[in-house]
Order: C-alpha cells, then structure tokens, then sequence
C-alpha cells in the first residue's frame, strides 16, 4: 500500500489508503478511550506506532488527493447518499414534519445524518475491499469513481453536521414563531422559556459531544479545530442563558401582578350551601307558607330549571366550533351557490355549472368504484379514467375562478361591516362578560387570518403548472374564505343571543356551555330552595310584628322579630371568598371538580405519596379559574415534595416538562392571597396563573383587562414590590400622579412597547430625566451617558442602583456607562450600548469578573428600559434599522 503507485493501479491504491487509514484511526480512538481507566504499557506502544503511522498515511493520501472529486454541494451529496440509504431524503422529510420544536428537529436531523456517515464510511470500506479483486482497469476505475463520490459525500455531510449555525437558526426561527403566534406576553414567556431551555441542553449535549473528541484526539490541527467549536458553543450557550434568564424574570413579574378591584367585575349569582341552620329554618318557613305557596314556588323552579336547560342548548350551538371543509368538497358544500344567488350580478356569470356538476358526479361514483376494486390491474386503469375527470373538472371551474373570488369577497367585506357594527353597538355589554368578550375576539381574529391565508393561497395557485393540483388551491382558498365568513356569523349569532346571554354571569355561562342537565337542575333547585328560605324567614319576621290572634303569636313564638336576613350583594360576596370545607375539598384532592363553584385549597398534609401519586394531566374544571403555580421540573419529583397543601395538579408540556399548580380559585385575590401564604412556608417563586376550560391563559384576559393595564401594573410591581404602591401615590399624598385609564377594546391590536404609567414627579426641586439634566448637578460623578437622551434599540448590562450619581469607583471602574432616573428618583447605571446580545454577554462577563457578581443584561428603546423579549418583538416588527449605530 505505502509504494509508489503505478498509473494503472492509482486509484486502487488510494481507496486501500484511505480505508486502512480510516481503520488506524478508529484503532487509536479505541485506545484513547482506554486511557481514561488506564492502559497497558504494550498498548501505550501500539498507540505510538499507530500514531506514526497514521500520520505516514495521511501524508500518502493527501500525494494522490489530485484524483478525488471536489466536496459536493447539498443536492449531489444527498444523490451520492442515496445510493445507500435510499429512504434517506423522505427520512429527513419525516423529521422536519415531526413533532417538537424547531432546534429539536434539528438536533434529531442531525443525530440522524451521523448515523448516515457511518453508514457511508462503510460502504466505503468495504468498496475498497472490492477494489483489491477487482480484474481490470474499467472496474477499478469504477470503483474508484463511486470511492470519490462516497468521500465528497461524507465531507459534505461531516461540515453539515458540524455547522452551529443551524441551530442557531433553528433557535432564531422557533423564538419568531412564537413571538409572532402568542396570544399574550404570558404565553410568549412560558413559550420562549422552554424552547430556551430546550436549545440550551441541545447545546450542552453539543459541546459534551465534542470534549469526547477532544479527549481522544491525537491531530494537534483536529484538535484545535474542536476547542474552537466548543468556544463557540460555549459563547452561543451564554447568550442563551441570558435570554433564558430574562424571560424567566419576565414571567414571574407578568404572572405576579395584582387584580386591582374593578367595578365592572360580574359577580357570583350562587348563593352559600345549606348549613344545618339553614335546613331547620327551611322546614319552619314551609310551615309556615303553606302547601299551595311551596307548589307555586315548585312550579316556578320547574319553570325556571326548564328555561336554563333550554338556555343551555342554545347556548352550546351558539359556542359551537365551525370547521372548515376539505378541499375536494369545498364548492359542493351548498355554499357556493348562495354565494352566488346574492352576489352573482355583482360578481359576474358562472359558466357551465350544470357540467360541472355532472363531473363532479361522475368522479364520486368512480371514486367510490376505485375503493371497491380489489384487482390491480383495473384499479389503476380506473385510476387513469379518474384523473382524466379531475382534468376537465379542473379545467372549468378555473374558468370561473376570479367570479368565485369575487364573491367571497363581496361576502366576507359585508359580513366584517356587519360584525364591526354590533361589536361598536354592544362594546359594554360584550366587556360585562369575559367570556362573551374573549369569543368574540378569538373568532374576529382568527376570520381575519384564515381569510388572508386564503388569500395566500391563491398567490400560490399562480405559478403552477399543473391544472388539477392548481386548482386544488383555489378549492383550498374557498374553504377558508367560507370557513372565515362562519365564523364572522358565528359572531353575528352571538350578539343575537346577547339579551339571554346577560342574565347569566361568567361562571354560570361556562357551565351552561359545558356542564349537563343533571348538574344545572341540582344546582338550580339549590339555588332556588336558599332564596325560599329567605323570603320565608322574612315573611316571618314581618307576621311577628303584625301578629294579632293567639294563634298566629304561638306560631312565631321561636322566631326573633329582628332576624338579620343576608343580602344578594353578601351572599355573592361570600361565595366569592367560600372555600370548599377540608372534608368536601378531600374529594377533589385526585380529580378536579367539573365546575367551580367555590375555591378549593386546604392546608392539609400528608395528602400525596407513591402510592397516591400526584394527578398529572387529568381532568381540570371549565370556565375561568385562577391557581398558584409552585414548580416546574423536566424530572420526575418526589411525590411528598409539597406536603403541606392540596389539591396539587401537573401538566405535561410538549417540551416534557411538567408545571405543577395549587388550588383551583374563583377571583385573582384569593388566589394571590395564597401565593403569598405558600411564598411563606418557603416556595418563593410561587406566582399566580389563569386557566380557561383546562388550558393556561393571559391574567389579563381572565381578569377583564387589557394587556397594558396588567404590565403597568407589573412595573409598579417590579419598583414599588408586592404592594405595587408609589409612596408618592399613598394617601396624604400631594403628588399623587394618576394611572391612565383602562380602555378594553372588542379587538386586539398591535403591542406597544410597555413603560410604566407612573412616571417620577418633576418639578422645580427635582432634576428632570428628559434631558438628563439629574446627572449635571454631580461633577465628581463617573463620566457616564444619559440613556433618556438616546434614539434606538441597544443592549446593556445593569451594574448598579445607588441614591444619587456616584463616582466610578463604585461600579469597580468599569466603562462605558449609562445612566437613568428610575420612577423613585434612583440612578441605575449599566454598561455598554451592543447592537447584539454576544457583546453585552461579554460585557456582563467582564463585570462578574471585576467583581460585579450581580451584573446582568437588560435592554433599552428610545430612552425606556425593556425586557429582552420586548427587543425579541421589536426587532421582529420593525427590523435592524431600530439599533442603535
């Protein structure tokens, strides 16, 4: 193998080359990995030589390396691949159609086109076997051809592999996915958290990956190829962990925020459970009504029972989900000609309907013949025959395409005019009901989308050439142009109903959308049997008095003539703050209840073990609920690990994290009155969370409110702590300043950058920020840049919070500096203005090690301080230009 090749055998000796080459070095990474435990002297040696003689080989492949091809390109690599996994591109088709998120999938792709450049390097051996029998210069010439393919393949493959980038871009795609579908800041955080999370461990197995290489790496160049690879991971794993950490602090301020009392807020229509008190004055008060008023009172709770159980049903058609068509059967749905009655003089004239309709026919009837036939040979003859009918069908209605367009249109604009109208008109009655509101949006918006996803697709439609699947397009369009319009009327018929939808209140409304008869005629002659005690004992109060016959005296003898009868208003109050009792809250220590109808937490101990495990993923009460959450963890818990509460509920994330929650809580001030009970006993991080039908929602939107409303909140929060209270704004106050008012649209609209609506007093004692005229007054202050003066986006890095500007040897002398005047007149100094969040993690590293062990980073826009997830959205929306040169 090591002598001079000759001409006729060059290529020969070369795969041999190669291949014993390969087979060296695969000998030497086996001793290396001995190494760890120990190896013997004579094993010490054979790495020696197998060293010298690796090298001797690499030097005698690289004389010859004129006869190999250039490495591939992506599309001859994955050609040369083929030809040993043939599966290989519908492989990774698979992968990229799979499940989890995008840095997941690419670590799964990669992890597969590994196992493929094993597999190439195989073929390639044993190819070169076959070179050494092989009988003449044409084979051997072959053979060394398909040896040079495999070779540029697997360099291809192994520089893929190998690329950060990818993952990086995988990271940068997820984060823009989520930024731009998240329905709410909450949302987006606990998104962008575990895909962070997520991308951080893949780039920790990453790196683990490569110091195993390193460790048993004898080529000095290979060897710093890899330490530059795992500096590169290690500088990509710091700016995520920055992120992560921002996104975390980001939640917990978000999920921390107190419900201010609002005096729109609907109140609970139940009235408390019956006490033993209440069922012995329940019997005296029938006595004392009479057979005839208990059968009038009876016939009216029937009445009632039968008119909610009524209510009921429309109330689920109402709430009904619309489903869009498929679509081979979108235009013969019916809607297409309804269309075309109101519209078609507008639109213009269909031509051969009545053909269409017939190849429609015929395709049903042969399709169904397709499915029947068990021969192959006719099923694909039949097959022929069916495609030529998609042909012609295709054909004509392409024909009618731009009426058809049209139409919808005309439609779908009438119907937005109409749903605009009603949302104005009835604005105030939609925000009296959270679930009235939060339907009407979900459906206004999600109409807006699948009509301008339809219109995407007949952008698609135009360049093809391929008549059937063309029109296919346009059939798909359609569907989502009705599917659109549906739900447009779906809100139509919900301002419809609103005279009946306003006598019931949230929760009630939630369990006439999804409970039984059974449950709503319990709870109804509950209700209804309370209000009959009531007016019964008041009715007895009033006889005390009047009492004129002995008689009528003896027979209220029992009954104080002051009895104190609660109000409607104390009873919802009441219910609002009932809890269910330690022995009915047992019940639901493993299974949620359907409906909640009061709140469920008890300080019980001891509740959970092994063998009564937490619940995870079970069944979770409908309607709008609020709950403490205690804990997320990617590992399996301890099962006593909370022991000093209940109910304990888990839900599994597709990430294969699992958040745990306390509690279940019909308003945010019970639940956040807990939080801080359970933030005693010891979980700090515990925040408050909402939850609409089993599945996590924004706090806002359970609790009435705009977004901005609750982030203002959360800022006063974040500067003034739990209180969220500017002393400024205490009573007594003289510079109390004033938040601005709540404005609850039908409709979001677009996010704004969030800033705090207290903003810090100015008048003649106190410097103003504006201009940043606070820092003038402090000559021997650290030479430092007011960040309120700035235009743009940057990143920096948080070193201080001091009373007053201060010299720079506080902030250990490190430059260059910013300032800013916080809302209580503090100065914050941090450090840097980056355009990328690399350079401010270098700059938080460079202030650790000077000492500054709680520097982190932080992000400012046109003077204001935001979060890095706000930089996320506002690069996203307004792009690079926004940064600050």
């Amino acid at each position: 193998v090591i002598g001079a090749p000759s001409p006729t055998n060059a290529p020969s000796r070369r795969m041999v080359m190669a291949n014993t080459l390969e087979q060296t070095e695969s000998r030497i990474e086996a001793i290396q990995m001995k190494r760890m435990s120990g190896i013997t002297p004579e094993e010490k040696k054979e790495l020696q030589d197998l060293i010298a003689y690796r090298n001797e080989l690499q030097g005698q492949v690289k004389s010859t390396d004129n006869a190999a091809l250039p490495v591939a390109n992506k599309e001859e690599a994955r050609a040369i691949t083929h030809t040993v996994e043939p599966d290989y591109t519908a492989e990774l088709q698979s992968i990229e159609n799979g499940p989890g998120t995008e840095v997941e999938r690419t670590a799964e792709r990669v992890a597969y086109q590994k196992e493929v450049i094993q597999a190439l390097k195989a073929e390639r051996a044993e190819n070169a076997n076959t070179a050494l029998t092989a009988a003449n210069a044409s084979d051997i010439a072959a053979i060394a051809k398909h040896d040079q393919e495999l070779e540029s393949a697997i360099s291809f493959l192994e520089k893929e592999t190998e690329n950060l980038d990818q993952f990086k871009a995988a990271y940068a795609e997820g984060n823009k996915a989520i930024i731009e579908n998240s329905a709410s800041n909450q949302a987006r955080l606990d998104d962008q958290i575990i895909l962070t999370q997520g991308y951080m461990n893949t780039l920790e197995s990453l790196e683990a990956e490569q110091q195993e290489q390193l460790a048993i790496c004898t080529d000095l160049k290979e060897a710093e190829a890899i330490r530059m690879r795992i500096g590169e991971l290690k500088k990509e794993f710091g700016i995520a962990e920055a992120k992560l950490n921002s996104y975390q602090s980001d939640l917990q301020l978000t999920a921390s925020t107190s419900e201010p009392t609002s005096p729109n807020t609907a109140t609970s229509a139940t009235t408390p459970s019956q006490t033993l008190e209440d069922v012995v004055e329940k019997e005296e008060a029938d006595r004392q009504m009479g057979a005839d008023k208990i059968a009038a009172k009876a016939a009216e709770e029937e009445a009632m029972i039968a008119k909610i159980e009524e209510d009921a049903e429309v109330i689920k058609e109402t709430f009904k989900p619309t489903v869009e068509a498929e679509s081979i059967f979108a235009y013969e749905s019916g809607n297409l000609e309804g269309l075309y009655e109101e519209h078609g003089s507008s639109a213009g004239t269909m031509k051969e309907t009545a053909k269409i309709a017939e190849t429609s026919q015929k395709i049903l009837l042969l399709e169904a013949e397709i499915e029947n036939e068990t021969n192959k040979k006719k099923q694909k003859h039949l097959d022929r025959k069916a495609e030529k009918l998609y042909f012609q069908r295709a054909k004509m209605e392409m024909v009618n395409e731009p009426v058809i367009k049209e139409m919808t249109r005309l439609e779908f604009e009438q119907v937005v005019a109409e749903v605009d109208a009603l949302n104005t008109e009835n604005q105030e009655e939609l925000n009296s009901r959270t679930m009235l509101r939060d339907e009407v949006r979900k459906l206004y918006n999600a109409a807006k989308k699948e009509y301008e996803d339809a219109q995407a697709l007949r952008l698609q439609a135009g360049p093809v050439t391929d008549d059937i699947e063309k029109n296919d397009f346009y059939r798909q369009a359609f569907a989502k142009e009705m599917h659109a319009i549906q739900m447009m009327e779906q809100i139509k018929k919900i301002h419809g109903e609103m005279d009946m939808l306003l006598e019931y209140d949230d929760q009630e409304l939630a369990e006439l959308r999804y409970g039984n008869p059974a449950e709503i005629r319990e709870r109804v002659a509950t209700k209804n049997a309370s209000e009959i005690s009531s007016e019964s004992t008041s009715t007895v109060a009033e006889n005390t008095v009047a009492a004129s016959t002995p008689e009528v005296a003896s027979a209220n003898a029992n009954t104080p003539a002051n009895a104190n009868v609660p109000s409607s208003a104390s009873s919802n109050a009441a219910e609002a703050n009932a809890y269910y009792s330690e022995a009915d809250a047992s019940a639901y220590y493993y299974e949620a209840p359907t409906i909640l109808t009061k709140n469920l937490y008890t300080r019980a101990s001891g509740v959970y073990s092994n063998a009564r495990p937490i619940p995870v993923d079970g069944r979770m009460p409908q309607g709008t609920y609020y709950a403490v959450q205690i804990g997320a963890f990617r590992n399996a818990i301890p099962q006593n690990l909370y022991n000093e509460f209940a109910p304990i509920y888990g839900q599994t994330l597709n990430s294969g994290i699992t958040r745990y929650t306390a509690g279940f809580f019909l308003t945010f001030d019970n639940a956040d009155e807990v939080k801080m009970e359970i933030r005693r006993l010891g979980y700090s991080d515990a925040f408050v969370v909402a939850y609409r039908d089993g599945k996590r929602i924004p706090l806002y939107e359970a609790m009435g409110k705009t977004e901005t409303d609750v982030q203002a909140s959360v800022e006063k929060e974040y500067i003034y702590g739990d209180e969220g209270q500017n002393p400024a704004d205490r009573k007594g106050s003289t510079n109390a300043t004033q938040p601005e008012a709540n404005v609850t649209q039908p409709a979001p609209t677009a996010q704004q950058p969030t800033t705090s609506t207290t903003q810090p007093t100015n008048n003649a004692a106190q410097p103003t920020a504006a201009n940043g005229d606070y820092y003038k007054a402090y000559p021997n202050a650290a030479p430092a840049t007011q960040v309120e003066t700035v235009k743009g986006l940057f990143y920096t890095v948080q070193v201080g919070v001091y009373s007053k500007p201060v010299p720079a040897s506080n902030m250990k002398n490190i430059s260059p500096l910013n300032s800013e005047l916080t809302a209580t007149q503090k100065i914050r100094y941090t450090s840097g203005m980056y355009n990328n969040l690399e350079a401010a993690v270098n700059q938080r590293d460079a202030a650790k090690t000077l000492g500054i062990g709680d520097a982190f980073i932080t992000a400012y826009y046109n003077g204001v301080r935001i979060t890095l997830s706000e930089a996320d959205r506002l690069l996203k929306e307004l792009g690079p230009t926004i940064l600050v040169k």
